[in-house]
């Protein structure tokens, strides 16, 4: 690691852990690793508990887990056996012109592990002796890998060469294997900032293989985080996965890092005209209707698709079908799947989607995975259509009974969204006067910004300034700004309302919320079944009343400006219905009479309260 450039004030440190590592006994390190369920990648102990304890931070903003060797090992030699099976490599991975890639790649767990099973598929072929030329011929040129972080980039460099060590090949001066310091999601090549290692030479090489290098097999474990990696390149190819669902209010899960991943490989595999991309993912996109429009595009373009449900979300308090504890294969809350596609050189004349699920304990799944692959998988195929494609089963004579019913949106003619503060700290208290003494302070503007900033832990951002935000406020009259505040379930505040400080205020269709009138408050995806997914208040209300994304839909609408009202006059305001003409109109067609606004309104509350409901439709 030490050159020439290598700077002599940090020269010591690199001495120091020679010396260590000279005197420490690596053979009864490594005998003692082999003793453990890990013993094939000893290396992760060192990089996991390194991390996890020096940046755990970082390691979760970037979503940056290990995966656990029973799922790569599945994973591994599914894909190898899909490859002789079905894309005639009669030799799987270790066919000599088959091209692999792992855009994620961390510290080289699933390439280590293809490695490997090219070595099995020689000894099994009595021709182990030729291992030295497939590393040669075969594996460096054409197995490549990504990643972002230098601590795994470096550790997956020292494991990879520790490996083919072991099996006898020693790296020539002008040989390394393809593992480039890069960022998947992103084309442009990065500057040079490291005096450890050349970055536009390894962008410059990454960026040829992500245009111009044909991949056969793309596979992995993307991170589990949202919106860390954004650029023009991949923004452009998500656009596919969006097509769908352009008119929808809210589409930002597609935004996730995995589905990114996703893409790309889905991208990479398109250039290719034939593959197979082998991914252990978050499992939201294998049912989330917000997804689509992503699935229809996998099913586009592949031939065969296998999900191997992993389940073990402990968001949604995943339990087994017989009641028994579901465990995650990560140390992670959202459940995860493996998913292998296949896009075949002969398209057959159906596509198909094959399914299956894994319940129970994490040693139990780990032991299934260490014992089955594809082949021996029991999958049950499934009809993936039109209008949502699903990955997951579903009970499609129930989701046409399901279907039959009217959406909320279309019952009522005005609805959005809870208000988002985004300065819960300033605008959110429980008492009327702590707030109007807060806002009083906060416009008093002889007291210097960082002194406001550090009370009420705020600052300025992209759409807000916190200066211009207590100018405002001096002007305005505090004590009518200040208005009763839905926050949270049974948890009633107040806020200071006003533009000024409010994010987004959702005036269109909270201003008709005062005296009589009520709002059903609602989401979009109830998560589990035994939480109230609907509430009704009869006041403003946040975002977040319901776990997710909160939209409230008001019973009446205020024609006047009911904003310059207020007590009884506010009261006596002409008020109509909030329901479209078409919903009316069938109301009256199926009903032959007119119930009241409040009839209807009361009977759409009980049918989503009702446990029998929500349980029977809980899939849709």
């Amino acid at each position: 690691m030490m050159g020439p450039h290598f700077p002599e004030s940090l020269s010591w440190i690199v001495h120091d852990i020679s010396q260590v590592l000279e005197k420490a006994d690596i053979p009864s390190i490594l005998r003692e690793f082999k003793t453990t369920r890990w013993d094939e990648d000893p290396v992760i102990h060192f990089y996991e508990t390194f991390l996890a304890t020096y940046n755990p931070g970082e390691r979760q903003r970037l979503g940056v887990y290990y995966t656990p060797l029973p799922v790569v090992s599945y994973i591994v030699r599914s894909i190898h056996k899909l490859l002789k099976d079905k894309f005639g490599k009669s030799e799987g991975l270790a066919t000599r012109d088959v091209t692999m890639l792992d855009p994620a790649a961390g510290t080289l767990t699933f390439v280590v592990q293809a490695i490997k099973q090219v070595q099995r598929e020689l000894e099994e072929r009595k021709e182990q002796g030729l291992i030295t030329s497939y590393i040669e011929e075969h594996i460096l040129p054409h197995f490549q890998a990504f990643e972002i972080l230098v601590a795994p980039y470096t550790v997956g460099h020292f494991k990879v060469a520790m490996i083919l060590e072991e099996m006898g090949y020693k790296f020539k001066e002008d040989k390394r294997f393809q593992f480039f310091l890069t960022n998947t999601l992103e084309m442009k090549e990065p500057k040079q900032i490291s005096f450890l290692i050349d970055l536009t030479k390894e962008g410059q090489e990454a960026k040829r293989i992500k245009e111009k290098v044909p991949i056969l097999v793309v596979l992995g474990n993307p991170p589990y985080s949202f919106k860390s990696f954004k650029s023009k390149f991949i923004d452009e190819l998500m656009e596919a996965y969006k097509e769908d669902v352009r008119a929808e209010k809210k589409y930002g899960v597609l935004e996730d890092d995995y589905i990114k991943f996703i893409r790309f490989a889905h991208w990479k595999i398109d250039q290719s005209g034939k593959g197979i991309l082998g991914f252990i993912t978050n499992n939201s996109y294998l049912s989330g209707v917000i997804h689509r429009g992503m699935r229809r595009k996998l099913l586009e373009t592949f031939d065969e698709i296998y999900i191997l449900n992993l389940h073990g979300s402990s968001r949604i308090h995943e339990k087994t079908p017989k009641g028994g504890k579901d465990e995650n294969v990560f140390d992670i809350q959202q459940g995860v799947a493996v998913a292998l596609y296949e896009k075949l050189e002969k398209p057959p004349k159906e596509k198909k989607v094959y399914y299956a699920d894994l319940w129970g304990l994490r040693d139990e799944k780990y032991k299934y995975l260490f014992d089955n692959d594809v082949a021996s998988t029991k999958w049950q195929e499934l009809k993936s259509t039109s209008p949502y494609y699903f990955f997951v089963p579903k009970d499609f004579a129930l989701q046409e009974d399901y279907e039959k019913f009217w959406k909320v949106t279309e019952i009522f003619k005005k609805w959005g969204s809870g208000i988002i503060t985004r300065r819960d700290s300033l605008a959110v208290t429980f008492q009327r006067d702590e707030i109007q003494n807060r806002m009083l302070m906060f416009a008093n503007l002889n007291l210097p910004d960082s002194i406001i900033a550090e009370t009420f832990k705020i600052g300025d951002t992209s759409e807000w300034n916190l200066y211009t935000a207590r100018e405002k406020v001096k002007n305005e009259k505090i004590k009518e700004m200040i208005d009763e505040y839905n926050y949270r379930p049974w948890d009633f505040r107040y806020i200071y309302y006003s533009d000024s400080i409010v994010s987004r205020t959702c005036r269109e269709w909270m201003k008709h919320l005062f005296g009589e009138n009520l709002a059903l408050i609602t989401t979009r995806v109830i998560t589990n079944v035994e939480e109230k997914g609907t509430f009704v208040s009869n006041m403003i209300g946040d975002i977040h009343i319901i776990s997710g994304q909160s939209y409230f839909f008001p019973l009446y609408l205020y024609p006047a400006q009911s904003h310059l009202f207020s007590g009884e006059g506010r009261n006596k305001l002409e008020r109509l219905p909030n329901f479209t003409p078409e919903f009316l109109q069938a109301i009256k067609e199926s009903l032959k009479k007119e119930p009241t606004s409040e009839e209807i309104f009361y009977y759409i509350y009980a049918v989503l309260f009702s446990p029998a409901y929500r349980k029977r439709y809980e899939e849709f």
